[in-house]
């Protein structure tokens, strides 16, 4: 499935957004209103949080959070966000 979204990355020298849009294996489905079920979680981390970063600082902690804009298949996936620290 299509999906649009902004992938920032924040590190001690400062931050960088981007916009992607990419083709990813579909999502798992909600479990009633919460978008933030453990199927979901870890699809997020495997095909979204995988694009934060910039190579640019090794070893150096930093802030990575996404959040999906677009997604024609799913809309009910627009507004979700998710981040990781490490």
């Amino acid at each position: 499935m299509q999906i649009t979204f902004r992938a920032e990355t924040t590190y001690s020298d400062g931050t960088t957004t981007e916009e992607l849009t990419m083709d990813v294996p579909e999502a798992p489905p909600r479990v009633g209103d919460d978008l933030d079920n453990g199927d979901l979680s870890d699809w997020a981390d495997e095909f979204l949080l995988s694009h934060t970063g910039d190579g640019q600082h090794p070893g150096e902690d930093g802030l990575y959070e996404v959040e999906v804009l677009a997604c024609p298949e799913r809309p009910d996936l627009v507004g979700y966000s998710t981040g990781a620290q490490g």
